[in-house]
This record gives structure tokens, sequence and C-alpha cells, in this order.
């Protein structure tokens, strides 16, 4: 436990671990952090500990990272501010060379497939979990078509149409305004 109260918790099972100091970055610029993205990585470590391992190939003596750049860049930042980071999750990923490792990596970082605003929808149905803490970049895109959609209904002589809303748990109907629904899913500025 740290003096602030916080501890860095280790929320995944794996047969190996390494610590911060035997794992060495792979991915050079590939992708720019600024200290927000870090904040935002610690606090969800925080809330929800290193719930996934790290992806590592293992060349002779060095554990490259292949996934896990941004959990090791804010880990680092707790550590220089005193934080005691433990052994961390790792799971070894082959590859015959440099090349692989890097076709890998960026495989890892490949998306085939978006999420829609129905997709979400229906993936949410019945959770709370706070998107502002998320960062998928289809976000704010399914906004703009919320907002799309809330203007068409604007649009059709409604002065404030209404939204029926069915509650997955007790099957109850609502309905809602748009500025309602808006208001309850914290959309604007």
């Amino acid at each position: 436990m740290q003096k602030d109260g916080r501890e860095i918790r280790i929320t995944c099972e794996v047969e190996d671990t390494l610590t911060l100091g035997r794992m060495t970055e792979f991915q050079g610029e590939l992708k720019v952090r600024s200290s927000e993205d870090y904040d935002r990585i610690m606090h969800s470590i925080y809330k929800y500990g290193i719930a996934f391992p790290f992806f590592v190939w293992k060349k002779g003596r060095l554990n490259y990272i292949l996934d896990g750049h941004g959990r090791t860049g804010a880990l680092k930042r707790e550590r220089e501010r005193g934080v005691t980071v433990p052994a961390l999750p790792v799971i070894y990923v082959q590859a015959e060379n440099e090349e692989a490792a890097k076709n890998l990596l960026l495989r890892l970082n490949s998306r085939y497939g978006e999420i829609t605003i129905d997709g979400i929808n229906d993936f949410l149905s019945g959770v709370d979990i706070d998107l502002a803490e998320i960062n998928i970049p289809e976000l704010p895109d399914l906004a703009e078509q919320l907002d799309a959609l809330l203007e068409d209904a604007n649009d059709g002589g409604h002065n404030n149409p209404e939204f029926l809303l069915f509650c997955p748990e007790c099957g109850e109907q609502y309905h809602v305004t748009d500025e309602q629904l808006r208001e309850a899913i914290e959309y604007g500025d």
C-alpha cells in the first residue's frame, strides 16, 4: 500500500511476471501520448488494477514490450513519484526476428471492424460505464450521429421530440425528451 492509500494491484493471472526494469520498449515513437493520456491510464490502473498482461517478445536476454507501452510509460511516471510498482504479468509472444515482432505489434494495434451507435447501445444495455474514461476513436463520431438523429427529430415539426426507452431489467417503458436523453448520457459541452 502506498502512503496515499493507493496501490497498483494485479487483477489477472498469468504464469510469469517481470519487473518494469526488465522490460524494454520496442515501438519507439509509433504512438504519441500526452501527460493527460498517462493520467487516464493510471486512473484506470488504480481503479481496475493491471487487468491485462503485457505481451512480450523475448530475444536473448531482452524482453521487448509488444503491447503495454502506454501502461509502461504511466507506471514509470508513478515510480518516479515514489510509487512501488509490482512485478507485472506477462505473456511471451513468439517471433522469429525483429521484422516478425514489428509485424505482430502492428497487428495488435489493428482494428478489423468498427463500433456503431447500435452496437454500443446494445453492448452497454443494462450497465453503467463512464465512456468519458475510455478512449475509443469512434465515440466522438457516435455522439455526432446521435446529435444528427436528435436534430432530425427536431426538424420533423416536433419542438421537443420524445423517445421511448425500455428498462432492460424490468421492461418498463419511459417517454423521454431529447433534452432528457442528452442529459442522461451526459452529451454536450
